[in-house]
């Protein structure tokens, strides 16, 4: 790797509106992980001599998305908490390490915990749908 990336320059922002193109930041991550699929079209034939022959650059590709996260509002709070509750797919941006990951999710999981005396934190999983677009 060219340089070590910050684990605390990763950043959540909904859309704060559908289709407003308004994002909101959400709040603060506590612990995040992103992943790239890259779902394989096997072409092989007898020709490959025993070997799997894969097509370049083609098949599904998606962008799931963990983090747990602390509210910097009751607003945002509740915009995504909607969206989740309503099955609705929203544009949202992950940030991390100077760059943005713009497209549109659907919140797949979402998880309350509140410890006594503590903050409320909210573990979500988030699936891409559509092409998702890095600026």
């Amino acid at each position: 790797m060219a340089g070590e990336i910050n684990g605390t320059d990763a950043g959540l922002a909904v859309e704060a509106t559908q289709g407003g193109g308004i994002f909101a930041d959400i709040g603060g991550i506590t612990t995040n992980s992103m992943t790239y699929n890259n779902g394989a079209i096997d072409i092989t034939n007898k020709s490959a001599g025993g070997w799997r022959t894969l097509m370049d650059g083609a098949g599904l590709q998606a962008v799931d998305i963990s983090a747990e996260l602390t509210f910097s509002s009751d607003t945002n709070f509740g915009i995504m908490e909607g969206y989740s509750l309503n099955q609705t797919i929203s544009a949202y941006q992950y940030a991390r390490g100077g760059k943005t990951f713009t497209g549109d999710f659907k919140v797949t999981s979402w998880a309350e915990t509140s410890p006594d005396n503590e903050k409320l934190t909210v573990s979500v999983s988030l699936q891409s749908s559509g092409s998702v677009v890095v600026s």
